[in-house]
C-alpha cells in the first residue's frame, strides 16, 4: 500500500487501512453502504458516519477515488487509482471498468488556454447483460 505524506494528525488509522483494503480486494466499485457493511464484518462497532468519514479522508488524500453517479443520485467508490474509464448502467446501476482506455492521458493536450493535469470520463449506458435481457423479453 502507498503511503502518502499526511498532514500532521492525519494518520492512516486501522479504520482507515480496514476499509481501504475491503476496496482493494476486488475490483468492484462500491456505495457507502455496501463498504459499510463489509467494513461491519472486522469493526463491528463502527458507525456508518465513520466509514463516511473515511472515505472523504481517502479520497482527499488520494488513496481512493469517488465516483458520482448522476444518473442514481449515489456516490461510489473505487480504490483503484490508476488511470482508467468507468461505464455506468442505467438499468442494473453497476460501475465497470473499461479494460482498455478510451483516451490516454498522455494524448490530450491544452483546450482553450487550460492546463488539464487529469480527468475522469465516465460513460452512460446499458450493459451487455441487461441489454441480452432487454432482448430476450
Amino acid at each position: 500500500m502507498k503511503l502518502l505524506n499526511l498532514p500532521k494528525g492525519n494518520r492512516l488509522t486501522r479504520q482507515r487501512q480496514i476499509i481501504l483494503a475491503e476496496l482493494q480486494k476486488k475490483r468492484q466499485h462500491l456505495t457507502a453502504q455496501q463498504i459499510y457493511n463489509l467494513v461491519r464484518k472486522k469493526l463491528p462497532k463502527i458507525s456508518l458516519g465513520t466509514v463516511y468519514r473515511n472515505l472523504k479522508f481517502l479520497q482527499n488524500h488520494n488513496y481512493i477515488m469517488g465516483l458520482v453517479c448522476n444518473a442514481h443520485n449515489c456516490e461510489y467508490f473505487d480504490g483503484f487509482i490508476d488511470h482508467h474509464q468507468h461505464f455506468t448502467c442505467k438499468i442494473c446501476q453497476k460501475v465497470y471498468d473499461f479494460k482498455k482506455p478510451l483516451l490516454k492521458k498522455g494524448k490530450i493536450l491544452k483546450q482553450d488556454g487550460h492546463q488539464i493535469d487529469d480527468y475522469q470520463l465516465t460513460l452512460i449506458g446499458i450493459c451487455k447483460q441487461c441489454l441480452q435481457k432487454k432482448l430476450s423479453i
